[in-house]
């Protein structure tokens, strides 16, 4: 058998997979480990993916935000706000996709949502539906529009009375009354 770089010595049928741990306690695994590894994480993904599809979001600080906190600092009140530029087209795009993966939609006129568009897209989103616009702000924010999608809903968060930590704390505390 051909070796494939001269510093696979330690590939064999017994042998070392990923290099000699000796020289890293990180580094190589014995063939067989890395299976039962592998499935404790996707056993520890899948069970976190079904806490978020129980009404949470990630924020772009990582931070878990449930729905629940975000209707409780919405005060049973509809969130009206009026955008202008990039902000109003990020909004558009995440009403656009209908009832998505979670079976949620955030643009249901039954529950009094409505998007004007004009000068400035004015909004006025539901207690039901502004937490479910929030993730896929969240979720939109990528390298190419990275700071557009997830900072916008950051600022909403923040004019909710939500900081940085996921934590209700108020809009007073926050210096924005």
């Amino acid at each position: 058998m051909r070796r494939k770089h001269r510093n696979d010595k330690n590939h064999g049928k017994n042998g070392w997979i990923g290099g000699n741990p000796r020289y890293g306690k990180s580094k190589g695994f014995r063939k067989g480990q890395r299976a039962s590894t592998k499935q404790g994480e996707r056993k520890a993904m899948t069970d976190q993916d079904e806490a978020n599809d129980l009404g949470t979001l990630v924020t772009n600080n990582l931070v878990t935000v449930s729905y629940d906190l975000i209707r409780q600092a919405m005060k049973g009140e509809p969130y009206t706000m009026e955008l202008a530029g990039d902000d109003g087209g990020y909004v558009i795009e995440a009403v656009n996709q209908g009832i998505d993966s979670r079976l949620e939609a955030c643009y249901c006129p039954d529950r009094g949502d409505r998007y004007t568009p004009g000068g400035k897209l004015a909004c006025v989103v539901s207690v039901e539906s502004l937490p479910v616009l929030l993730r896929r702000l969240f979720e939109a924010d990528s390298d190419e529009n990275e700071g557009g999608p997830g900072l916008l809903a950051a600022d909403i968060l923040m004019t909710l009375g939500i900081n940085d930590s996921g934590k209700l704390v108020g809009r007073e505390a926050l210096g924005l009354d």
